[in-house]
């Protein structure tokens, strides 16, 4: 093989190593074995990630409750790029200087605000003196430095406010063309009128003059100005301490949440209008109440919201099972929750409940479940025949203990106990003390 060939062959094989490198995970893949961080040990397996419901199959906790690392939120990136987010190229040398430390230190962070542009000579300089002030705000636990807790909560907080899967359809479960197409209008008009990102600066008190006096008509009156040197109090110079060429006083805009002035750092939104400015804690979706990921809105009637919240304002019904939007005109509303036709299925086996009987789970998200999960994962046993109690049956229950209806009976003389009174010996229930005593004898 020759020279040029060789080289040819060589740069080939590079590329396709990149390639394989750079190749993106499926989104069931993203996480896959991570721990759970609510079931623990529990979670056998750790992450696996149920193909279309964005839950973990083994331990049913969503993926963010899940010990994910930044690389498991890739997908994250792709919806910022789709919205148009800005990514600022200062965040890898962000020097933070915390209270017990003098000397600032060059740290890596995940993030760091936009702040808002001016004619600054020094503006480099102006864009450290904002980021650090915002963060001190902010709090300092909250800043996300590389690998930090602070960051792993960004990346959460990222994908419950702007789901990824309202905005790429390749993250949803196989859309329609038809589907594609309205989630394609609904991400072109949420970009176009309601998406905005928050940018951060340094309040600056402005003066403004107490007795303002403007004269009528361009003419000034001539005047002439002495003084009487002999007439002059000894004491004026302390007199004019306090004294100040105009007569002004210094204002600050208030805070758009708290309603408290604003005096160091704050956000600005520019599409809610000029004055829209919010302290950095105060920036928080209206309905949800969480700090906003990255300073992104979406703007609905002169407040501010995430991503998941504005789509419900939208009246646009989201899918209980999936969590995706449902942009078909036909659904299943079950149980005061919306899905999706083919998603109105038992929570544990999958199967399609169209038509079938089934039972909500006791969790708060009342789950629809089949008979048959039902019995395996809900059903109590009765403690008289040893049988399930189906959903179907009456039963009754005393704390930890069940019967059938028709086995709620006196423990020796087999008296129906429904409406009287009983009494427990070693958890069986008797109609009274002298058949407690009789099955004793």
């Amino acid at each position: 093989m020759d020279q040029t060939a060789f080289q040819a062959v060589s740069k080939l094989e590079l590329k396709l190593e990149q390639n394989r490198k750079q190749k993106k995970k499926l989104k069931h893949e993203l996480g896959a074995g991570r721990p759970c961080l609510i079931c623990k040990e529990k979670c056998v397996g750790g992450l696996n990630l149920h193909f279309w419901r964005k839950i973990c199959i083994n331990c049913k906790c969503r993926k963010e409750n899940h010990d994910l690392r930044p690389e498991d939120y890739d997908e994250q990136l792709e919806v910022f790029e789709i919205l148009g987010v800005k990514i600022p190229d200062h965040k890898n040398l962000f020097k933070y200087s915390t209270k017990n430390q003098k000397i600032p230190t060059t740290q890596q962070v995940d993030w760091v605000p936009p702040v808002l542009s001016t004619n600054d000579d020094n503006a480099s300089k102006r864009v450290e003196k904002v980021t650090q002030q915002y963060f001190e705000d902010l709090g300092e636990e909250a800043i996300p430095f590389k690998d930090s807790e602070a960051a792993i909560k960004r990346k959460e907080l990222a994908s419950m406010q702007i789901p990824p899967h309202d905005f790429a359809p390749e993250k949803c479960d196989n859309l329609s063309e038809f589907e594609a197409q309205q989630l394609k209008k609904y991400v072109d008009n949420v970009k176009k009128n309601y998406f905005g990102q928050g940018q951060v600066d340094i309040a600056e008190p402005k003066a403004v003059s107490k007795n303002p006096f403007k004269a009528q008509g361009n003419f000034v009156p001539p005047y002439r100005a002495g003084h009487d040197l002999n007439a002059i109090n000894n004491n004026l110079a302390n007199n004019m301490q306090n004294l100040t060429i105009d007569d002004t006083q210094l204002i600050t805009l208030p805070c758009r949440a708290c309603v408290e002035p604003i005096t160091s750092a704050y956000v600005k939104a520019e599409r809610l209008g000029k004055d829209a400015q919010w302290h950095p804690k105060c920036f928080k979706c209206k309905k949800c109440s969480q700090l906003l990921v990255d300073l992104i809105y979406f703007h609905f009637d002169n407040e501010i919201y995430c991503g998941r919240d504005l789509a419900e304002l939208m009246k646009i019904p989201r899918c209980a099972a999936c969590d995706e939007l449902i942009l078909v005109p036909e659904y299943t509303f079950a149980d005061e929750r919306n899905y999706h036709i083919k998603h109105f299925c038992c929570f544990h086996c999958d199967v399609q409940l169209a038509g079938q009987q089934y039972v909500s789970d006791d969790t708060p998200n009342n789950n629809p479940v089949c008979l048959k999960c039902y019995d395996h994962y809900y059903a109590n046993v009765c403690s008289c025949c040893t049988k399930i109690i189906a959903p179907t049956e009456q039963g009754v229950s005393l704390k930890d203990i069940h019967f059938h209806m028709n086995c709620f009976n006196c423990g020796y003389c087999q008296k129906k106990l429904i409406g009287g009174r009983f009494c427990l010996r070693d958890r069986i229930p008797f109609c009274s003390a002298a058949c407690v005593n009789s099955a004793n004898m």
